[in-house]
């Protein structure tokens, strides 16, 4: 099982990006253009400016690790 450990030295407006991602069964390129097209979500999210779908993927493989990734998965699709 995975804990609030996993979370240490990843920011939060990351995870609730993905959340948001899982909960709407977004693609990366999905969620990318949804962010760019709805200047309320970048505001919400507290984004400095809109994530491509590239900084979305690398940072899904390389900044989370799997636990994580799992654990946002699980919470994301029971939203």
């Amino acid at each position: 099982m995975v804990g609030f450990h996993a979370l240490q030295g990843v920011e939060e407006v990351k995870v609730r990006l993905f959340l948001y991602k899982y909960a709407g069964d977004y693609s990366d390129s999905e969620l990318a253009d949804r962010v760019d097209l709805w200047q309320y979500l970048e505001l919400r999210f507290d984004l400095d400016d809109t994530p491509t779908q590239q900084t979305l993927s690398y940072t899904w493989r390389n900044r989370f690790d799997v636990g994580l990734c799992k654990l946002i998965v699980a919470a994301g699709r029971a939203i």
